[in-house]
């Protein structure tokens, strides 16, 4: 299918957009080295408001393997944020909460991603109120198209 300049440019500058929002998380997560870097913010924001959050409810949580919630959980709990326990009818199973240090972090990491958001939202909010509409018209449709691709390709999102 052939492409206009306006359709490359489109595609560079999103590119160009999830390049800099992950520089700018990973500075966040510079900022806050007590948490492992795959998964560990995830797995930490989710823990809270998780019911009974074991490997397999945090991984349907967040859409990590099981495994990597393995994984990440250990490092988690090396780092002293999380801790594991046990109900006293399942001994089989380890649930996690966030340590006193943990819940210290995860404020940390709050107060960072509100800032963060207060600044786009500053930016945002200078724009025309037409600008916005389209803007959000073509996201919506850029992303419904993006999830029909993950479909096509048998994986689902977490919308």
């Amino acid at each position: 299918m052939p492409t206009s300049p306006q359709d490359e440019a489109l595609i560079a500058a999103l590119r160009q957009y999830g390049n800099v929002r992950r520089r700018i998380s990973r500075d966040i997560h510079e900022q806050i080295p007590a948490i492992p870097a795959f998964g560990g913010r995830e797995l930490l924001q989710r823990i809270p408001g998780t019911e009974r959050p074991n490997v397999t409810a945090l991984s349907d949580a967040t859409g990590i393997t099981r495994g990597g919630v393995s994984k990440a959980m250990a490092r988690l709990r090396q780092a002293g944020l999380v801790e594991g326990y046990q109900l006293p009818e399942n001994r089989k199973e380890v649930y996690y909460c966030l340590t006193p240090q943990g819940e210290e972090t995860l404020l940390r990491l709050k107060e960072a991603l509100d800032a963060l958001q207060a600044e786009e939202m500053a930016y945002l909010g200078g724009l025309p109120e037409g600008e916005k509409k389209i803007i959000l018209r073509f996201l919506g449709g850029f992303v419904r198209h993006l999830e029909d691709m993950e479909r096509r390709n048998g994986k689902e999102g977490d919308a």
